[in-house]
């Protein structure tokens, strides 16, 4: 026989609250149906609510001490922790210093899904101060954004603190990823206009390094690959004392059209000493300019500053064709000699 109606009804500790018409029903197969206006409370003091409201969609509230801790909305699903009005999926508000905002202490297993992991958006004076963030051992990295409900295409900003959760100030930015997808590490200076991926500066100081990579064998391997489409141009490798600087130099890749120059172009090449301007070194070299002049495939224009810059392994060729050619000079005024 189905119960039709609930008036006020205590059931152990908890109270089944139907005041508004039939909002609470049983039907014959004993399952309770809540409709709007209905609420189910439970607990000593109603630590657990169910409550249809106007709209019919029942919210859940775990409350303690008559105070609301976490609320799960039922028309979307949202969650709230420390506030009844989740905006997202997740929100998590509240907290006082030296209180954790959320703790992880297990390992987290690899995310197979796509989409995003975890976005935090930490409230000054329930301002959006600062987006993202990862405490770990009582310091914190930071990915900083800007305010407002859409981040994406933004500047994103990695940081290092140990004194301020709530901003940026005094904090020391390590890195950044810009709009244009550079990747700045110990600068802020988004160079060449978003042509190159990856900018890192060095501080400079003794034993600094800007790049260092590290193989996980002794016997060395290769450090760095250069590709174009389809094809490898370019690596270097090391063994487990040495480094080799390869270029592209295989025949499939060349069509023959005669033989290197040699003592014609050497004997024009003008080496030269001199200082670098700014910081007085002396040197000996070329000049870049003149360089180009005679052959053009060993010397770089920038398209950044206009500098010109060389790569004097290109000039090995010609270097071998003109010993080659003097030492068949060699041989021919030793012949002579031989048969005076």
């Amino acid at each position: 026989m189905a119960i039709t109606k609930v008036t006020r009804t205590l059931l152990s500790t908890g109270i089944v609250d139907n005041s508004n018409a039939t909002a609470i029903t049983i039907d014959s197969s004993e399952n309770l149906i809540m409709t709007a206006g209905g609420t189910i409370r439970a607990g000593g003091a109603n630590d657990l609510i169910l409550d249809a409201g106007e709209s019919g969609t029942p919210d859940i509230y775990l409350q303690s001490g008559g105070s609301t801790k976490v609320k799960i909305e039922g028309s979307n699903g949202n969650v709230g922790i420390g506030t009844t009005s989740p905006s997202s999926k997740l929100q998590i508000m509240g907290g006082t210093s030296g209180v954790d905002q959320i703790s992880l202490s297990s390992n987290l297993s690899d995310n197979t899904t796509k989409g995003a992991g975890i976005i935090m958006t930490m409230y000054t004076n329930n301002t959006a101060a600062l987006i993202g963030g990862l405490a770990v051992n009582g310091n914190t990295s930071l990915v900083y954004g800007s305010s407002g409900t859409d981040h994406r295409g933004v500047t994103k900003h990695i940081w290092y603190t140990n004194t301020n959760y709530n901003s940026t100030s005094g904090n020391t930015e390590r890195m950044r990823i810009n709009s244009s997808g550079q990747v700045l590490m110990n600068t802020t200076d988004a160079h060449n206009g978003g042509a190159e991926v990856l900018h890192i500066t060095t501080n400079g100081s003794s034993g600094g390094y800007g790049i260092n990579i590290k193989t996980g064998t002794s016997s060395g391997g290769t450090m760095m690959r250069f590709n174009t489409t389809g094809a490898i141009v370019g690596q270097i490798t090391t063994s487990g004392s040495a480094t080799t600087y390869h270029t592209s130099s295989d025949a499939r890749l060349k069509d023959i059209t005669g033989e290197a120059r040699g003592l014609e172009v050497i004997n024009k090449l003008n080496p030269v000493s001199y200082t670098w301007k700014l910081d007085g070194s002396a040197d000996e070299g070329f000049i870049a300019q003149e360089v180009e002049k005679l052959i053009p495939n060993v010397v770089h224009q920038n398209s950044d500053d206009d500098m010109y810059s060389m790569d004097y392994g290109r000039i090995t060729p010609l270097l071998v064709k003109a010993i080659q050619e003097l030492s068949a000079e060699v041989e021919e005024l030793k012949t002579k000699l031989e048969n005076k």
